[in-house]
């Protein structure tokens, strides 16, 4: 019904009608915020710096990073995962094979970093793993023809969309669960659903970090249950004053140099919980 059509009704029509009016501009007013909300980015490169983007998605994330890329040689993303997958982040990496074995391929640092990698191929003699997207947080997924290289940074024509659309993000996890389950080896366990730290002697505490009180320059990690460690390992992220983190550490064996305050001990991994002093 057009306007010049209601402006006509009698005056009880409108009454009737009102609502209903309310409730279709309400409708719209609701689909067109949730598609505000469901964010889409489209970039080029060389022009659109997508690499920035993917590392501010890596340092974003709080759960899990799952990675499936055609050809991984970019440095600055290497490092970005092995720095989420150290505080505590679940990071997994997909790769075709005859790529992850190139000169420049980043998978041997991912692995030695404790990052689970996946070689794999597609099928047949001439087949390839060609995807090229990753999946943070479950939350927003990423995908195109942008390799994490720096040809394609720089050199390359290449595209790369970022969605958070909960439908797309969906249909790339489970491709990802896919690739990552049907391709284990026989008789081979996922060991990401493992905890982070299996190695001997190794344990997980909820604490806060706190200066020394013998020197005031270094840093111990005070536990809930009022033990300290000087700790060793980690990065520049836990060493802040009054950080609430959960530290995974292995005790060391030998005095601290802070005798009579702390132990020694070794971070293997760490997650942040909380804010700090300032």
């Amino acid at each position: 019904m057009d306007i010049p059509s209601i402006l006509k009704l009698s005056r009880k029509s409108r009454l009737l009608i009102r609502p209903l009016l309310r409730a279709s501009v309400l409708g719209l007013t609701l689909t067109l915020v949730t598609a505000a909300l469901l964010a889409t980015a489209v970039l080029f490169s060389p022009e659109d710096s997508v690499r920035d983007q993917i590392i501010r998605r890596i340092n974003l994330a709080r759960q899990s990073i799952d990675v499936a890329v055609y050809s991984f040689t970019s440095g600055d993303i290497a490092q970005a995962l092995v720095e989420a997958s150290r505080r505590g982040v679940r990071v997994r990496v997909i790769m075709d094979k005859g790529q992850s074995k190139s000169k420049f391929a980043e998978a041997d640092y991912l692995e030695d970093n404790n990052i689970p990698i996946q070689r794999i191929t597609g099928f047949g003699e001439r087949g390839i793993m060609h995807n090229k997207f990753a999946v943070f947080d479950q939350k927003e997924v990423v995908t195109g023809s942008y390799n994490w290289t720096e040809n394609a940074e720089r050199y390359n024509y290449e595209n790369a969309l970022f969605s958070e659309e909960k439908g797309v993000i969906d249909k790339y996890a489970g491709e990802f669960a896919k690739l990552w389950q049907t391709r284990l080896p026989d008789g081979q366990a996922d060991r990401t659903k493992e905890p982070l730290a299996q190695k001997e002697g190794a344990v997980t505490l909820k604490g806060r970090m706190v200066r020394s009180h013998v020197n005031g320059r270094s840093w111990v990690f005070e536990s809930l249950d009022g033990k300290k460690y000087e700790l060793t390992g980690g990065d520049e992220g836990l060493y802040r004053n009054g950080l609430l983190a959960e530290v995974t550490l292995i005790p060391q064996p030998g005095p601290s140099t802070l005798r009579q305050e702390s132990e020694a001990a070794r971070v293997i991994t760490y997650k942040i919980l909380g804010g700090r002093n300032r």
